[in-house]
């Protein structure tokens, strides 16, 4: 495979012609209603890593290497590589941008000691230090013992949706996300978790603990997302789907 110019920047337009040039073959083209292009592209890139096409996996190696990404391409792109068959060569290119293979590429700063230092950055009280495999567990506890600092990064592996280190990442996802439930987060933080589910409806992401996100998702609700949620049930066809989208809006709606 040739290595070919690289896009300085991310749009739909920049990821298709270097996609091309890469001699792929996944249909990274094809949209969905109401997905904005930018983003539609990349996910799809996402589910052509998924299928194994090479031609996707080097793209995407090319865009961490080159990119000053947005938070929702960085993180979209550590989730889908860290399911990746990578090259060696991958890997390195990987590691001198700051990402540590262990037994599959993850960011530095999502590694144990990581994520310690970044909850005392924060001023953290909460306990997390302890047997690494405790980690995600004091997390989620931290939440529930209203800890800003746990609080906050409980939101941030929300939206990354990145594995975590020593649970199963759906069940330790779907665990922080019961206890924001009854977290006092603020205003900011709500609102990021909204646009987080409202994407995950439009990008088509059916994760594990995606039913939890339903729990918590009218206690954070923001009314322009409310409408755009609406929007998108009315569109679409009756399903389980769209009902449990539904009740969602009611209870956003009773809780606003």
């Amino acid at each position: 495979m040739r290595r070919k110019p690289r896009p300085s920047c991310w749009s739909a337009e920049a990821g298709l012609q270097a996609y091309a040039q890469l001699g792929g073959c996944f249909p990274l083209g094809d949209y969905w209603h109401g997905a904005d292009a930018d983003q539609a592209v990349l996910c799809n890139l996402g589910r052509g890593i998924g299928a194994g096409d090479a031609a996707c996996i080097e793209l995407a190696v090319w865009l961490v290497e080159t990119l000053h990404e947005t938070e929702f391409a960085r993180s979209y792109l550590a989730r889908v590589l860290h399911q990746a068959e990578l090259s060696r060569q991958q890997r390195q290119r990987l590691e001198r941008h700051g990402w540590r293979w262990t037994g599959r590429i993850l960011p530095a700063d999502w590694e144990d000691a990581a994520i310690v230092r970044a909850h005392a950055a924060l001023g953290g009280n909460y306990p997390l230090s302890g047997p690494s495999w405790h980690l995600d567990y004091n997390l989620s506890d931290g939440v529930r013992a209203q800890d800003p600092a746990c609080i906050e990064l409980g939101v941030r592996c929300i939206e990354a949706q990145l594995p975590m280190p020593h649970a199963y990442a759906g069940y330790a996802r779907a665990r922080l996300a019961r206890a924001l439930r009854h977290a006092p987060m603020s205003p900011e933080q709500c609102c990021r978790l909204s646009q987080h589910f409202l994407d995950m409806v439009i990008w088509r992401e059916r994760t594990w603990e995606f039913r939890e996100y339903l729990k918590l998702w009218p206690c954070v609700m923001q009314e322009d997302h409310r409408r755009q949620l609406q929007q998108i049930v009315q569109q679409h066809r009756p399903s389980v789907f769209t009902e449990c989208l539904r009740r969602v809006i009611e209870q956003s709606t009773k809780t606003a």
